[in-house]
């Protein structure tokens, strides 16, 4: 929706770059340079509620810009993308917090039943907005742009703002807080990095992360390369686009139950043999059809398979990753191992970007062999990883 919205705002291309950027980055920038302070709170909600209320704040700004400035193109769009990240920021502030309220609340064993049932639920959600968003846009809806999508985020703020102050009632437990004082960031940083050598599977999970970051790199080109190399008509895409949306909410459930029932470490092989057969599998059913073996009319079955394995594959290391990080972390020291992983991988969200460009002078099926090597890497890495 953000990028549609950009578009027709600017027309700019390098705008919607720029929006998911500021948008993604105010998520990541805050999380080591705060998570000094937050890890000395005996109380991490205090933090999540100002934080919150300053998410609120911004989200109720934003839809009413659509409201008041109208069709001022480049305006709106400078206002909106400053909001957003304002918003994101204090998003990225809170999430020591809640990682660290969750993991004191739902208690480490059950924390991937906990991801697994959240990314359930939000994928319904998710189908739901899919088709409030389809109504309000269309072209027979009565409301005319931007007021639409003025709209649109009156309704995200109203759910938005009910999630933020149902979390406002959990009841955190409290833990013993050694130091009364904040650290230092220095001190944050150097702590942290120590853990890189005092905890073996931190460091063997930043690998992981690493490397998984580059097998999810052809996620969102195999749309593109079912249109380009097979023939897939944009109306057809749109059928791959509901598998994956499929994927990821039947997975949910199944996935978090494997982390409960067998451990994280367990999941993430799972994931990275998914992520492995996906561009595998995108890779010989679009090799076979520019053979001429098969037609795409008969491909376009097995293709859907790679949508399956990778919206499962995604969703798996969204439940696992998180879950197996709070396992390892010492109470006293979450939001500082969160903040630092997080920061460390934060340049890795531009791969897709990188990736795109390559795309220029490289074929589909080279990303896709990227893709699967990194994979079967994040596989090896995985076996060593221990159960908690």
């Amino acid at each position: 929706m953000l990028s549609g919205l950009v578009y027709r705002l600017t027309g700019s291309t390098a705008a919607i770059g720029l929006a998911a950027t500021a948008v993604r980055s105010g998520w990541l920038w805050p999380q080591l340079l705060f998570s000094g302070r937050i890890e000395n709170y005996a109380r991490k909600k205090t933090v999540y509620k100002t934080m919150g209320i300053g998410r609120i704040a911004c989200m109720t700004a934003l839809p009413a810009i659509f409201f008041i400035l109208g069709n001022r193109g480049w305006l709106v769009y400078g206002v909106m993308v400053f909001l957003l990240f304002a918003n994101t920021s204090f998003s990225g502030v809170a999430v020591p917090a809640f990682m660290d309220i969750v993991a004191k609340a739902v208690g480490l064993k059950r924390l991937g039943a906990f991801f697994g049932t959240r990314r359930f639920l939000g994928g319904i959600g998710g189908i739901c907005a899919g088709l409030v968003v389809r109504r309000i846009l269309s072209a027979e809806s009565s409301i005319p742009f931007p007021y639409s999508y003025g709209l649109l985020f009156t309704i995200g703020l109203f759910f938005m703002a009910s999630a933020v102050l149902i979390f406002f009632t959990v009841d955190e437990p409290v833990e013993t807080v050694e130091k009364p004082r904040p650290l230092p960031l220095r001190k944050v940083i150097r702590r942290a990095v120590g853990s890189l050598r005092t905890i073996p599977d931190y460091r063997r999970l930043l690998f992981f992360n690493v490397t998984w970051s580059v097998a999810v790199i052809s996620g969102p080109f195999y749309v593109a390369y079912a249109m380009s190399s097979m023939g897939a008509t944009a109306a057809e895409t749109g059928v791959y686009l509901t598998a994956s949306m499929c994927s990821m909410v039947v997975s949910g459930l199944l996935l978090g139950h494997i982390s409960y029932r067998y451990g994280n470490p367990a999941l993430l092989r799972i994931c990275s043999i998914l992520g492995l057969v996906a561009p595998a599998t995108a890779l010989l059913v679009g090799s076979m059809v520019s053979a001429g073996v098969l037609s795409y009319q008969v491909a376009r079955w097995p293709y859907y398979c790679v949508f399956i394995f990778n919206a499962a594959a995604f969703n798996g290391g969204r439940i696992a990753t998180p879950s197996y990080l709070l396992e390892l972390s010492p109470p006293d020291r979450r939001p500082s191992h969160t903040g630092l992983m997080n920061t460390i991988l934060a340049p890795l969200t531009a791969l897709p970007f990188a990736a795109g460009v390559l795309l220029r002078i490289i074929p589909y099926g080279a990303l896709f062999l990227v893709s699967a090597a990194a994979a079967a890497t994040a596989l090896i890495i995985s076996l060593r990883l221990e159960k908690r």
